[in-house]
């Protein structure tokens, strides 16, 4: 049984506006101690939610995010506690509340995303 947690990050183009768009997926794997983080492929999508935004800065951002979370930068091989971490995104861009999933699926976060 694998246990992990995942929250969806999200892309407001107005800090009073509810509208958003899913940019990336966080996941952390509580049992194999691995974290992954899938973005967007289709950049035109988010261009079209607003057009006034840096394609290659959002790329930039993303790929990031994926190189912290999947490195050892911080030294993740002791407890990542995933909270912490989506606490630091606020304003535009932040993470939806994060879930927990208790699963025998091998391919969860595959089948996922």
């Amino acid at each position: 049984m694998n246990i992990i947690q995942y929250a969806g990050l999200k892309y407001y183009n107005s800090c009073i506006s509810d509208e958003c768009l899913y940019i990336g997926m966080l996941f952390n794997d509580i049992t194999n101690n691995v974290r992954t983080f899938k973005s967007i492929k289709n950049f035109h999508r988010l261009q079209s939610f607003d057009d006034e935004i840096s394609i290659d800065f959002f790329k930039a951002y993303l790929k990031s995010i994926k190189d912290e979370v999947e490195s050892n930068l911080f030294n993740y091989d002791d407890d990542f506690n995933m909270q912490d971490y989506v606490n630091f995104f606020t304003n535009e861009i932040r993470f939806s509340n994060i879930k927990t999933v208790e699963t025998e699926d091998e391919r969860f976060i595959e089948n996922t995303c």
